[in-house]
């Protein structure tokens, strides 16, 4: 069943790099919100993949996320940089959810969103990397006329 999970949650950050990867240069921090639903949706994915060990320290990204006055970072991350995160995230959690037993599964979630399991969060996880790869799509129609398609399965490297 496990495998099943990440091959969907695979498939929305595979759309998720599409929809980064086909933003046009000149787009991409002519206003902050390309470059941050990326940046904003990477840092939730790494916050709801973590081992639960409070506080939470991302690898990658800062905490301004956790602002309550909603402080964005104060540097514009590049395509390349958020790719890479983007890489290194899947990886993370492609191993956490094949590996997946039925104890971990029902773990509870102690970070922000309280009284999910690990099961729970990362289909929630996977619902909020697909709702920001589709906002990132519009604009990308709105600006360009151009967007990713469908990805119905998480890539299978060569």
């Amino acid at each position: 069943m496990y495998n099943i999970i990440w091959n969907q949650f695979g498939a929305a950050l595979d759309m998720l790099r599409n929809a980064i990867e086909k933003c046009p240069d000149n787009y991409w921090d002519e206003t902050d919100q390309l470059w941050y639903l990326a940046y904003h949706t990477l840092f939730w994915t790494e916050y709801y993949l973590d081992d639960y060990e409070l506080p939470f320290k991302s690898t990658t990204f800062g905490h301004s996320e956790f602002d309550p006055k909603g402080v964005k970072p104060n540097r514009v991350f590049s395509k390349l940089e958020l790719i890479n995160a983007l890489e290194k995230i899947k990886k993370n959690a492609e191993l956490k959810i094949t590996n997946l037993n039925e104890e971990d599964a029902q773990k509870p979630f102690s970070g922000y969103k309280k009284g999910y399991t690990f099961t729970e969060i990362t289909l929630y996880n996977m619902r909020h990397i697909q709702h920001h790869a589709a906002q990132m799509n519009i604009l990308l129609r709105q600006k360009i006329d151009d967007a990713p398609g469908w990805v119905s399965r998480v890539r299978i490297k060569d």
